[in-house]
């Protein structure tokens, strides 16, 4: 049986997307999620933005994971719990994660409340939408907490646009 990723709707300059991101690129989870880069100057953006607000029940906020056809999750710090526990992942074993949102995070998501205040006017647009892969040989299955290769995965994205609503 072949099993459906989930589906990972990231905000283009979103710091609570970037920690999801991070932290199942750190956790080696990537190969259970299709990223799907969205830009809220696309084309799509609206009625991708609509279809996530049914899915969840209420307005739409980013991250929102599809984890499975029809069941929606979203909050960033949700889904670190969600999927540090399903795949026995101990989030406090993560030094980039932690680096992050004890440094970085609070600046950043300063800055992206400023820049959701000027409306991203003046900001260059970008592709609706994108998958970001893995290569394939570094795909891994998932791991306990603690083990596996010392080296990172190294991220690739694609430039095709693909509709979300498919």
């Amino acid at each position: 049986m072949t099993q459906v990723k989930a589906k990972a709707y990231l905000l283009v300059g979103c710091p609570y997307s970037f920690k999801f991101l991070l932290f199942m690129a750190e956790a080696r989870l990537l190969d259970q999620i299709d990223v799907i880069r969205c830009d809220p100057r696309g084309p799509n953006f609206e009625s991708m933005k609509a279809k996530l607000a049914v899915g969840l029940g209420k307005p739409a906020t980013f991250p929102t994971v599809e984890i499975e056809p029809g069941r929606y999750r979203s909050d960033s710090d949700q889904l670190i719990e969600y999927y540090a526990k399903k795949n026995n992942v101990a989030v406090s074993e993560l030094p980039a994660l932690a680096f992050y949102k004890d440094s970085i995070f609070p600046q950043v998501v300063e800055l992206h409340e400023m820049q959701e205040d000027k409306g991203r006017a003046d900001l260059p647009a970008q592709p609706d939408v994108r998958r970001i892969q893995m290569p394939k040989d570094d795909r891994r299955k998932s791991r306990p907490a603690g083990q596996g290769a010392s080296k990172p995965p190294s991220l690739s994205i694609g430039n095709k646009s693909e509709d979300p609503e498919q």
